[in-house]
């Protein structure tokens, strides 16, 4: 059948017309719904947290760099709202080693992703009487004295890390159970959230200092609160984020910075270092060997 232009832009007008008229209807009768018309592009993902042998990780932080973050349920499941172009899925848990995937846009994935965490090899440490060693990198920040330190020692008489950061000149304890850490910014001229790195990584990396309800901040200190210090080998506190060492510290906003590092990661840097050490020791024993002795 041919129509002409005129009868054509017509039909057309019609058609359009009456789509819209449906779709009207379909929303006052609750059988589709503006959020509806779009749940393919904006449906959650599923994602399932393993370790080596297969069973879930319970409690694992899944996260979308400044997005979103969640935890996974103790069958190591998590739903998590992705944004619709490709994106990098963070999940972290303490005790493993970070997993870090490039998920590709929504068209072209799975409703679900599967992730496996490995956990991180811990030493047996060697117990030596008298004060146990730190990585060298910690031992000269301490030297340093540019902020507050807790080693081992501090940290075996602490109930729990709320109570040494309590005592911390600087930071102020906000609440009881889950805590949140507030610091003095001298330039904003108020009180900011401290930023906690856990073994260098920034926990709630999309959370800011300022201008951030408790409920939010909340967020930065979850996987802080969580922590016994048995299992925290050093912690290094500073007020202002210019004091802390810029290896670690990115560029934020400039509140305090709560630096921790557990046992499984100190233990991992003095094996290295010792490695370390003993190549340089038999390097300078060869060449000893191999220089002709001076009369």
């Amino acid at each position: 059948m041919k129509l002409r232009e005129g009868s054509l832009s017509r039909w057309l007008r019609v058609s359009l017309s009456a789509r819209h008229r449906f779709l009207r209807l379909c929303l006052l009768a609750g059988t589709v719904t503006p959020a509806g018309l779009s749940a393919q592009a904006a449906s959650p993902l599923v994602v399932i947290v393993t370790d080596a042998a297969g069973r879930p990780v319970p409690d694992a932080l899944v996260s979308i760099a400044n997005t979103a973050e969640v935890r996974t349920d103790t069958l190591g499941s998590a739903a998590i709202r992705p944004p619709r172009g490709e994106f990098t899925l963070t999940v972290r848990k303490v005790g493993f080693v970070e997993a870090r995937n490039r998920v590709p846009p929504a068209a072209s994935r799975s409703a679900e992703i599967r992730v496996q965490l490995i956990a991180v090899q811990r030493l047996a440490p060697v117990r030596v009487v008298g004060e146990r060693r730190l990585p060298a990198e910690l031992e000269r920040r301490r030297q340093e004295r540019r902020g507050t330190f807790y080693g081992p020692e501090e940290l075996a008489t602490a109930p729990n890390l709320k109570s040494l950061l309590g005592r911390t000149r600087g930071v102020a304890i906000d609440g009881t159970g889950d805590f949140l850490l507030r610091m003095r910014h001298p330039a904003q001229g108020g009180d900011c959230w401290a930023d906690v790195y856990i073994d260098g990584v920034l926990t709630a990396p999309y959370v800011k200092s300022f201008n951030e309800p408790r409920s939010r901040a909340r967020l930065k200190y979850e996987e802080l609160s969580m922590l016994p210090p048995s299992h925290v080998y050093a912690m290094e506190i500073y007020p202002r984020a210019s004091q802390a060492p810029p290896s670690v510290v990115g560029v934020r906003d400039g509140c305090g910075v709560i630096l921790v590092w557990t046992e499984p990661y100190a233990y991992h840097q003095l094996r290295a270092q010792e490695l370390r050490e003993r190549a340089e020791a038999n390097r300078r024993n060869v060449d000893s060997a191999t220089t002709p002795g001076q009369p």
